[in-house]
Parts: structure tokens; C-alpha cells; sequence
């Protein structure tokens, strides 16, 4: 059900009909707090009850839905799809509940892999500036932004800087890649895309993006002070708190957790945070 929802998430927020945000947990509730103060001329938000009577009513605007297995590499075939066939992902536990809702299945990759993936007519439509790096097994994590953008997903698996080539090899001069391996490690995986005018941005955990990237950020301060006179008998020490390059972190528990920015001790001293530069695209609010 929630792999369903998430394929929705991103083919709504695509098509610039309406956005979805699920409330995962505290953090995500803090953000949804956040947009109805801030962005109240912008921002409607309804209360659904499930997610068939969400699919229901949205049922003009997807054409069908794409039949997948989840936990194996046909999830990520038809996380990659769906934005091309305007269809929500289902598995074989929730086919009659969207049939009985009158979608017709429009394709059934529950045994299609990556390489079926890559003879398809579908291949060269799929987006070549930005890619998906995803475990099979997650569910909700980054396929609503994946869909979102058009873009290819392709398992977290490939242990090599060789596998990893050939996967992203047909991308565009300055493609991101969202997501992050552990199989290949991480100095492997940030040299192996570098080496080939590409980079990578660690969020394989992050969720609600499509919805997060519809608002925007009219302004941005840094907030500066003036620096102290230099001093013979004196070391200047620079507190920064980092992993901030780290989006699925940042917009985690970051934010409401007592151990980083919610610890009542902030600002009792100076001190510098990190944040992923990705944040002023996909998640500007935040």
C-alpha cells in the first residue's frame, strides 16, 4: 500500500495537480506544521483517511497502474516507469484493489530486471541529468522524487567502481545521483562518479521530496559576525556540527532531535551547521 501511495505522491506532484505528504513521523509533522504557517496561500491540507479512498479520488489523473514485484530489481524497473506511463506502482497483494477502482494494468514488469530495462523502448525517455541509486527493499524512501523527475532507479547492489560506470555511463556531463551504496563503499562511490563529471548526494532515507520541492524560498540570510581581532596569545576554535551533506539526515531527525538542533543548549556558544546545498531545490521550506 505504501509503495502504491508513494508512485502517487510523485506522479501527483508531477503533474502539478496536488501534493501529498505523508506523515512518517515527528519530523515530517514538524514540516507540515511549518507549511501551513508559512505557506498558507499555497498550502491545502485534507486529511485522508486510507489509501484507496486517496487513489479514488484521484483516479482522473493516472492512466492505469504498473504491476510489480516488491523486493526485487522489477520494484526499481517500475519505480523508473512510472512517470512515462502516467501509472501508480502495485503489486500482486493490491491488484484487485485497483482494477476494482477501474485501473487497467498498462504493464506487468514483475519479472523485469535492469537489463530488460535497458532494451526497452523506454529506455532513452528516461531523464539524463538525474538518477536513482535505491535498495530493493526500501519502499518509501526517494520513488515519489524518482518519479517526480523521469529519471532511471537502479539498485544500491553493484560492488565495483566498474558496475557503477556502467550504470550511469550514459548520463549527462554534471548528473546527480540521489541515493547512496554501501556495497561499494563511500570513497569508491564519490570517486567513481566524480571521475566521470558526476556527483552523488546521500539520501537514500529521504522521503516526501516531490512535495517538499513544489515550494519555494523567496529569500535566504546567512547570519554572520564580526570577526574578532587577530591575536598573538589567542587560538581561534571553530565549532562546525556537520554530516550536512547529508539530506536524508538533515531532514530527519536533525531538526527535532535533543542531540543536535532541538538541544536546549544551542546558542548558548557559536557554532556552524552544515546543510546539504541540494536542500535549496528539493526541500527549500526545510
Amino acid at each position: 500500500d505504501l509503495l502504491t501511495l508513494v508512485s502517487l505522491q510523485g506522479l501527483l506532484a508531477r503533474n502539478s495537480k496536488s501534493g501529498i505528504i505523508i506523515e512518517y513521523d515527528s519530523s515530517v509533522k514538524s514540516y507540515t506544521s511549518m507549511l501551513r504557517s508559512y505557506y498558507s496561500d499555497v498550502c491545502k491540507m485534507t486529511y485522508s483517511s486510507g489509501l484507496w479512498s486517496t487513489v479514488s479520488s484521484e483516479i482522473d489523473s493516472v492512466d492505469g497502474y504498473i504491476l510489480t514485484d516488491r523486493g526485487d530489481d522489477s520494484i526499481n524497473v517500475a519505480n523508473s516507469l512510472a512517470a512515462q506511463l502516467n501509472a501508480i506502482i502495485v503489486t500482486e497483494n493490491n491488484r484487485a484493489a485497483a482494477e476494482n477502482r477501474g485501473l487497467k494494468c498498462l504493464l506487468d514488469v514483475s519479472d523485469k530486471d535492469d537489463a530488460w530495462l535497458r532494451q526497452s523502448e523506454y529506455w532513452d525517455k528516461l531523464d539524463k541529468d538525474i538518477a536513482f541509486m535505491i535498495n530493493t527493499g526500501y519502499t518509501e524512501h526517494l520513488r515519489d522524487y524518482a518519479i517526480f523527475c523521469g529519471s532511471y532507479v537502479f539498485s544500491d547492489s553493484d560492488d565495483t567502481p566498474k558496475k557503477l560506470t556502467d550504470r550511469v555511463g550514459h548520463m549527462n556531463d554534471n548528473f546527480i545521483v540521489f541515493g547512496w551504496n554501501t556495497a561499494c563503499g563511500e570513497f569508491d562511490t564519490v570517486k567513481t562518479f566524480a571521475s566521470i563529471n558526476g556527483s552523488i548526494i546521500a539520501s537514500d532515507f529521504a522521503k516526501n521530496l516531490s512535495a517538499l520541492s513544489a515550494f519555494s524560498l523567496n529569500e535566504a540570510h546567512q547570519k554572520t559576525e564580526a570577526a574578532e581581532s587577530a591575536s598573538a596569545d589567542k587560538h581561534t576554535v571553530c565549532f562546525v556540527i556537520s554530516d550536512g551533506d547529508n539530506l536524508q539526515w538533515t531532514l530527519n531527525d536533525f531538526q527535532t532531535s535533543d542531540k543536535w538542533w532541538a538541544n536546549k543548549k544551542r546558542g548558548d556558544f557559536y557554532t556552524g551547521w552544515g546543510l546539504p546545498a541540494s536542500m535549496i531545490d528539493v526541500a527549500p521550506a526545510a
